[in-house]
């Protein structure tokens, strides 16, 4: 049977799947061989990299190995070689004792390019704070840099003097703070409007970049969540003495001022809307995950322009009129797709209702991250599709996702992190939930990182950031969910909110769900070590044997 191969890309990676059918008798593992289409290395070919070389000695100079010298011992790869602009292929080779089995190759993948566009009206951005992970530990270890220098380092925005510092920031933010920035440049150059509605305002960058817009910047800035005072405090001053007009929304114990969106007019026509899950500050920009969209739209522009000036009339309260405003969605039309916008806070959460009515209509698989959902959040939904006594049960859906909880007060046992997969039957739902963590202790070729525990009482309060839902990705009716919105209760109840519902975008529903995929492999591949102790190296010899259960075969035909 010939290997079956299939890539996608978003604007930082390129996803790669690939299928034998069966185990290959004498194969040691597989290359992935990349071909540059365009740009200054077309028509080049190399071999992706694997993370190490697991064959040589454990104290041997660390770093990554062409696949066909250290062949991948699985059927996914994330590449995060390949930038922005690139466009390449791929194909998948199997490795014997002998070398390279070419006749048993796959056929080259048609080429796929790494671009935040994905249509003509819509761009999305990922970043790549991972801060638990190899490289931010070796990154530290190499500067003999604490934690808190390192956080120090990130706000600070880099110092000329020490090229390094701006590259860690610029590398750790990705796209997200490039294009965000760009945004913000395009506003004053083209001598733009912009509105914002904003909770947490702190990164000098695009502080700075705000500042610069003066009266043309018009800024509904919250209280952050800082129920008593004022956690912007410093920005909302900055602002003001560059002349942006910036309107108080003070909700403190009423709830939290959560958006983060902006809203770009030329002259009193609305154009673009960007929004999504990123506070404009360090954490948010850089040692989250976090995404972003900005979609060139005029009617969507003037459903959030609108949604801007009744929050700007409503100062510092929920007046009756916005709740009932907000409790009916905004439906329109946008190219092919289908898009609802909702606004909280709503009367009787009928935007949560809106998300479980996805959550069970979904046919093929949901990949989400979430942030706090709360006990009562969409997660219960999501796992009673998976429950047998469940009216919603589906054997066949695949569910892959990370949530990122914040611990209840006193109680050491909540979950900061949870992975939830369909792996190890549990008695209520067939699923695993587990607590992704930093590698404790050191193996192999692998160095402690920065643990849960540490993260948390030095960098911030979360891991993962982003409020995503992606329903049925390559099925007829493709669906991403995004926005500020937590999938909470509280979040439809008591803050101000908003979540975008596009229906229909093929393209944009693949790049979303390239980024879950990447943050979950990350945080799986931990969950496994943890599982098997990771004092350890847990390998066996015959790789192959756990990547041919029912489980394993659905994943991979689920991108294929």
């Amino acid at each position: 049977m010939a290997v079956k191969i299939a890539a996608y890309a978003n604007s930082d990676d390129a996803f790669i799947v690939w299928d034998p059918g069966a185990p290959m008798t004498g194969c040691t593992g597989f290359a992935l061989q990349r071909e540059y289409m365009t740009g200054p290395k077309k028509g080049t070919t190399d071999f992706v990299n694997n993370r190490i070389d697991f064959s040589a000695p454990k104290d041997s100079a660390l770093g990554p190995v062409s696949s066909d010298k250290s062949p991948f011992r699985r059927f996914t790869w994330t590449d995060h070689e390949v930038n922005s602009g690139d466009e390449v292929r791929y194909r998948a080779i199997p490795v014997t004792s002998t070398g390279l089995n070419e006749a048993a190759a796959s056929k080259w993948t048609p080429a796929v390019k790494l671009s935040a566009r994905v249509d003509d009206t819509t761009s999305c951005f990922f970043n790549r704070g991972l801060v638990i992970s190899q490289f931010v530990t070796r990154y530290l270890q190499d500067r003999k840099m604490s934690l808190s220098d390192f956080k120090k380092e990130i706000a600070d925005g880099g110092d000329a003097a020490n090229a390094h510092e701006e590259n860690i920031r610029a590398f750790l933010g990705g796209d997200l703070l490039k294009e965000l920035a760009a945004l913000l440049a395009t506003v004053k150059k083209n001598g733009s409007t912009l509105y914002a509605a904003l909770f947490e305002l702190s990164d000098a960058q695009i502080l700075d970049a705000l500042a610069s817009l003066g009266a043309n910047a018009h800024v509904v800035l919250a209280n952050g969540s800082d129920k008593s005072g004022d956690e912007n405090k410093s920005a909302r001053a900055a602002l003001k003495k560059a002349g942006v007009k910036v309107y108080d929304r003070m909700l403190k114990s009423k709830g939290l001022g959560h958006n983060k969106f902006a809203v770009v007019c030329d002259g009193n026509e609305a154009k673009q809307v960007w929004t999504g899950s990123t506070n404009w500050a360090p954490t948010g920009l850089c040692t989250q995950m976090n995404n972003g969209i900005l979609v060139d739209d005029a009617d969507l522009a003037k459903t959030y322009k609108a949604q801007w000036d009744a929050l700007q009339a409503a100062g510092n309260d929920f007046p009756d009129d916005l709740v009932e405003n907000n409790s009916a969605p905004r439906e329109l039309k946008i190219g092919a797709s289908s898009t609802t916008v909702w606004f909280t806070r709503t009367s009787e959460g009928q935007d949560m209702q809106a998300l479980y009515d996805l959550i069970f209509a979904a046919r093929d698989g949901i990949l989400f991250l979430m942030f706090m959902p709360g006990n009562d959040g969409p997660q219960n939904a999501i796992a009673s599709r998976l429950a047998p006594a469940s009216p919603h049960y589906d054997p066949n859906l695949l569910v892959h996702g990370v949530v990122s909880t914040l611990p209840n007060k006193g109680d050491p046992k909540q979950l900061d992190v949870q992975l939830v997969n369909r792996g190890k039957a549990s008695p209520a739902f067939r699923l695993n939930v587990l607590q992704p963590d930093g590698i404790a202790h050191p193996f192999s070729h692998w160095a402690a990182e920065v643990t849960r525990k540490q993260f948390l009482a030095q960098v911030g309060h979360a891991i993962v950031h982003s409020k995503v839902l992606v329903i049925d990705p390559f099925g007829a009716k493709p669906i991403v969910v995004t926005g500020s919105h937590n999938f909470s209760s509280s979040a439809s109840h008591k803050n101000d909110e908003n979540l975008m519902i596009v229906e229909g975008n093929s393209a944009l529903a693949a790049a979303y769900a390239l980024n879950v995929q990447a943050v979950f492999d990350h945080y799986r591949w931990r969950a496994f070590l943890g599982e098997h102790d990771d004092k350890q190296a847990p390998f066996t010899g015959d790789w192959q044997a756990g990547l041919f259960t029912d489980e394993k075969k659905r994943e991979r035909a689920f991108w294929l």
